[in-house]
């Protein structure tokens, strides 16, 4: 499950925006229907220049970092979670 926490540009620093999105992110075990682990992956950018354009390729920049974030929590709780093979069969 993900929810939307921040997904925003922050023009208090300038003229240009820095863009900030943060994912509310829940991983879980779909046979078992629990939650495994609860985090929250961010991401952001500054965007190149005030224009409309610009400020989308630094949303699309930001939202690609968060998302990278979740998978990368996404790989580890599955390597964690993934049997040893046993030797002994």
């Amino acid at each position: 499950q993900i929810d939307i926490r921040r997904f925003e540009a922050d023009y208090t620093a300038g003229a240009v925006p820095t863009v900030h999105v943060a994912l509310g992110c829940t991983l879980g075990r779909r046979l078992e229907q629990e939650a495994v682990e609860s985090f929250v992956a961010e991401g952001s950018a500054t965007a190149t220049a005030n224009r409309l354009g610009a400020v989308i390729e630094a949303f699309e920049s930001a939202v690609q970092s968060a998302l990278d974030g979740l998978a990368k929590h996404d790989a580890a709780a599955q390597k964690v979670d993934s049997p040893v093979p046993s030797m002994n069969r």
